[in-house]
Order: C-alpha cells, then structure tokens, then sequence
C-alpha cells in the first residue's frame, strides 16, 4: 500500500517578476505560481507592488490547505519536477545583500528560481541536503 504524498516544505521564491511558491515534497517539487509584481508594479508603483505582494500572499495561504495534486492543478502554469528527474541542485548561499538562488537541473531542463529571503535559504538549507544528499551544491 503506497502512503500519502507529504508536503515537507513550501519555500517562496522568484522567478523574474514572479512570485513563487516551491512545495517539497516526497515524490517531487512542485512549483506553483502565486503572483506577478509587473502589471502592479507599473500600473501603481510601489502601492501596487505592496498589492501584488499582498494577493500572491493570500493564494499561496490557499494552496497550502490543498494536496499535492491539488496545488498542481489550481494553475496552468504549475508544474512538477519529479525527484527522480533531478540530476543535480545548486544553491548559492545568501549574501551581505543577496537572498540566494537555486537552480534545479532534469535530463531535460534547468529550472532557476531565487530565494524570496535570507530565512527561505536558512530554513531550508537542512531539507535540500537532506533529500538530495550528493545531488546538491553549495556555493
């Protein structure tokens, strides 16, 4: 009998101007987009900045009540990353004013993505090595 998929971490990152949820999880990461700042941004400037920041926050609490399977589906432009398929995973430490990035590697693609905050690297930093073991870098 298979157990439940679990939802180890989500962990808030970037990609470009968007905002992005990355679930950990025991068979995969799914990565589910929860906002954009750029329309905000240059319809409103920073009021609308702090609006996209504020919308991107209420969907993500929404999709963290929902499965795995879920999450995937409340988007079209959410997808997976199957454990199985990474070849390699790349993270660059935070620095004096940077937050860190990742950079996920398949046999098919390279998926990169920066951490939102200093405390995303620091409160995940343990989970990545411990699923990933020798597939992880640190740099």
């Amino acid at each position: 009998m298979m157990s439940a998929e679990e939802i180890y971490s989500k962990v808030k990152c970037l990609r470009g101007s968007k905002h992005i949820d990355m679930y950990i999880t025991t068979n995969r990461i799914i990565i589910a987009k929860i906002g954009s700042n750029l329309g905000w941004t240059l319809a409103f400037g920073v009021v609308g900045t702090y609006a996209a920041q504020r919308s991107a926050d209420k969907k993500s609490a929404q999709l963290s009540q929902l499965t795995p399977e879920s999450i995937l589906k409340a988007d079209k432009h959410n997808y997976e990353i199957l454990n199985n398929e990474i070849t390699q995973i790349e993270i660059k430490k935070p620095g004096a004013i940077t937050t860190g990035k990742i950079s996920i590697k398949t046999t098919y693609k390279t998926h990169k993505f920066v951490f939102k905050t200093k405390e995303e690297y620091n409160n995940n930093i343990d989970l990545f090595t411990r699923l990933f073991g020798s597939r992880l870098i640190t740099i």
